[in-house]
C-alpha cells in the first residue's frame, strides 16, 4: 500500500480482552475481527483505486 496512511490498529483495541475478536454479540451481528477485516478490505481497495492499479486487492 506504497502512498496510503496505515492506521495502527493496535492503537484502536489496546487494552481490550485477550478474546475481544470473537466477541459474539448475537445473531446477525459482525464479530470484531470481522468488522476489522472488512474495513481492512475496504480501505486497500481504496488505495488501490487512488493508485490506479485495476484489480481487487485481496
Amino acid at each position: 500500500m506504497a502512498g496510503c496512511y496505515e492506521v495502527p490498529i493496535t492503537v484502536a483495541i489496546s487494552g481490550t480482552a485477550s478474546d475481544f475478536a470473537s466477541f459474539d454479540a448475537g445473531y446477525g451481528v459482525r464479530m470484531p475481527i470481522e468488522i476489522v477485516f472488512h474495513i481492512s478490505q475496504l480501505l486497500q481497495n481504496c488505495c488501490s483505486t487512488i493508485a490506479g492499479s485495476p484489480g481487487r486487492v485481496d
